[in-house]
């Protein structure tokens, strides 16, 4: 009974770090999913602050062929 209970145990903790391995690598693939995500929110938003800069470019043209050009100095 007592060579049993040993063989069992030595079986177990031989399958011990194959198990902490696996639940490193989830945890790892987790990880590194949210910081994708992340990623992926900042190149949306950089993404709609660019269209935002290309729709006020034509206003903000106009509104500087408004404006009137300082006169050149005197010599």
């Amino acid at each position: 009974m007592l060579t049993l209970l040993g063989s069992l145990l030595g079986f177990l903790s031989s399958a011990f770090p194959d198990f902490l391995k696996l639940w490193r690598d989830h945890a790892d693939r987790k990880h590194e999913l949210a910081i994708l995500d992340r990623q992926m929110e900042a190149q949306r938003q950089g993404h709609t602050q660019r269209l935002e800069e290309i729709q006020c470019r034509p206003m903000w043209l106009k509104v500087r062929r408004s404006m009137p050009t300082p006169a050149s100095p005197a010599v």
